[in-house]
């Protein structure tokens, strides 16, 4: 069953679109129905069946999008760095002991490599 959708164009698209079904003897929704399948079979690719065959039988490419599934399932990004480490009674009883200038300095470097990860792993949340 055909369904109407509301396409709005500018007058010189309009105007073009307009001519050009005239030149081919088509309607003017039927000229844009017929280049946009044009377009969509000329330039978005799609896996035909021996492509498909080939790559439900490579074993590493499936194994490779599973692990990635998982990963995702699980917001495991390798790229953001742990940053548990720095919330361990070692490391702040070991921070507590340190100068004050050199505690700044180190709170510094660890707010700096941990705090784009947290905000991160935050945003991957929601």
């Amino acid at each position: 069953m055909p369904r109407v959708v509301t396409l709005r164009l500018n007058d010189d698209v309009y105007h073009l679109f307009d001519r050009y079904a005239k030149d081919d003897n088509r309607t003017l929704s039927n000229f844009i129905e017929t280049a946009a399948r044009r377009y969509i079979e000329q330039n978005i690719e799609y896996a035909d069946e021996y492509e498909m065959d080939e790559i439900k039988n490579n074993t590493e490419l499936n194994d490779s999008i599973k692990r990635g599934v998982k990963d995702a399932k699980y917001k495991k990004d390798d790229s953001l760095p742990d940053c548990k480490i720095f919330e361990t009674n070692e490391f702040i009883n070991g921070l507590e002991s340190l100068p004050r200038k050199e505690k700044g300095q180190i709170e510094k470097k660890v707010s700096a490599l941990c705090l784009p990860a947290i905000k991160k792993r935050t945003a991957l949340r929601y």
